[in-house]
């Protein structure tokens, strides 16, 4: 039996009995290893003279005299006996002793090494055929190619900050490292540096968490879920995500306005019953497609970066601007809150109710002879349609837009810890600021799909500036107010600004 130990034997006294092949093999080794090297044989092979300047040759027989003082002596010869009388010698002299031919007779072995700059593997046949370190050798260097010296510098460092920090899940921790190629490593180390991941059920022995993410089967549902875990796989490489489509009340049904089908729950109700019941994990939505009020059980997490979060409108060909529309030009959208504010900008226009995704509705501008359709920024953006139309984006001076609109929410479980904990690594800040004021005036106005609402929150530094617009169903009043205050009332804010419009309206 063997204890497994590496001994450093640098400037120490290392001789080597014999002078053919597999004697300058082991001197060979030694002077790597920076031993002060003693050759002792009446002769010695020709590929000695390679290191001839690097080694003290004793041309002589084997003399116990000459290994007296020696730190350690491999027995080389071609004799079978005279190897076992030198380590006879050894451990009387209590001298660490290699035999060539017999393992037993050895106090230490001398494995074949691969030395990957910062990795150090060895492996041994114990002296019985040793052609098979050589080919285990070979095997090995190719199967942890990836561990050159800065993998393994990484490794170290993270190892460092595990056991500073994470001392209870070092094992879970590191098993997984070792699983993860040099970039998800980066990744993991980062995040382990930046306290970003709090809970570690799902990392362990490289085994990883399975995701099902439930979204609406529309081109731009499925973008925007690819978006979120193509954010979510970057920070969180240990998890596996699976996308589960869903069919919506607001799906089937295409030929009727939003408002005489329900309300805005007609885009997610089928999707937040598959997660009550477990059959997903979490949901991606379009954040102004949710009610003011979530089902008992489910709640919104982190919110990750916002898209742009204006109104676009999309012009037929041969109009350039706002200003080149004709009077009593067709405009198309099916929202209450668009047409009326339109309206409210250029009385004269006609507005005609559409629905559909994004490419349907731009589509019917010259299959119904449109002159312009009103969409979400957003929408077009993540999509990367590039269009032949012209777009012209509506500011806040004609169009307020939807509470949260570019806005992606993520719903889960409401006991969900481990869910909220991976959400929280996309989290952006300002987005989770403006979801707060906005979401807050959309409750505090009843948060309708019947009535004209909408509200933009920006951000000035701590202050928070929030628009809010408000209307009767009919758009016979619509009113717009603003109000301002520090970041920290967002919700506040939001709050009071939909009861100063709601006193207004009603």
């Amino acid at each position: 039996m063997y204890y497994s130990i590496m001994l450093n034997i640098k400037e120490k006294k290392s001789i080597v009995i014999g002078g053919g092949n597999i004697a300058y093999r082991k001197t060979k080794r030694l002077l790597d290893s920076g031993g002060d090297v003693y050759i002792v044989s009446p002769e010695i092979d020709d590929r000695f003279l390679e290191v001839k300047d690097r080694i003290n040759y004793i041309q002589d027989e084997y003399k116990r005299e000459y290994i007296e003082d020696a730190f350690l002596v491999i027995g080389a010869t071609a004799s079978k006996d005279k190897n076992r009388e030198i380590g006879l010698d050894c451990k009387e002299l209590n001298i660490l002793y290699n035999n060539v031919d017999n393992c037993e007779n050895s106090s230490f072995i001398t494995p074949a090494i691969i030395d990957k700059e910062g990795l150090l593997l060895a492996v041994s046949s114990k002296g019985r055929f040793p052609a098979i370190c050589k080919y285990i050798k070979r095997d090995l260097e190719k199967r942890y190619d990836r561990f050159d010296e800065e993998y393994v510098n990484l490794l170290e460092r993270l190892r460092t900050l595990v056991l500073d920090r994470y001392y209870e899940n070092r094992i879970k921790i590191f098993y997984h490292a070792l699983e993860l190629n040099l970039k998800d490593l980066k990744i993991l180390y980062n995040n382990l540096k930046e306290n970003k991941i709090e809970n570690f059920k799902y990392i362990d022995g490289g085994c990883k968490m399975k995701v099902v993410v439930g979204t609406r089967g529309s081109d731009l549902a499925v973008t925007q879920t690819n978006h979120v875990i193509d954010m979510l796989k970057e920070k969180n490489p240990n998890v596996e995500f699976q996308v589960k489509m869903i069919k919506t009340k607001g799906d089937l049904i295409l030929d009727k306005p939003i408002g005489e089908i329900g309300g805005k729950e007609i885009f997610i109700k089928e999707i937040e019953k598959e997660l009550l019941d477990g059959s997903i994990d979490m949901a991606v939505h379009s954040m102004k497609d949710m009610p003011g009020e979530l089902p008992k059980g489910l709640k919104l997490s982190y919110i990750p970066k916002r898209e742009d979060h204006r109104d676009v409108l999309v012009l037929r060909e041969g109009i350039n601007s706002l200003e080149e529309l004709p009077k009593g030009a067709k405009i198309g959208t099916g929202s209450k809150r668009r047409k009326f504010q339109m309206l409210k900008y250029r009385d004269d226009l006609e507005i005609i109710g559409i629905r559909g995704n994004v490419q349907t509705r731009i589509d019917r501008i010259d299959n119904e002879g449109l002159d312009g359709v009103i969409l979400a920024a957003a929408g077009i953006n993540r999509l990367g349609l590039e269009l032949d139309k012209k777009v012209i984006p509506l500011d806040e001076e004609i169009m307020i837009s939807s509470p949260c609109q570019g806005i992606l929410g993520l719903e889960i479980r409401e006991d969900d810890e481990e869910m909220n904990s991976l959400l929280k690594t996309i989290s952006d800040e300002n987005a989770e600021i403006q979801t707060k004021g906005e979401r807050a005036f959309l409750k505090g106005t009843g948060g309708s799909c019947h009535v004209p609402v909408g509200a933009y929150c920006k951000i000035s530094g701590n202050e928070i500036h929030i628009d809010g617009v408000l209307g009767s169903e009919d758009g016979s009043k619509l009113v717009r107010k603003s109000i301002s205050g520090p970041i920290e009332d967002a919700e506040k804010l939001g709050i009071e600004l939909a009861d100063i419009l709601t006193k207004e309206i009603y």
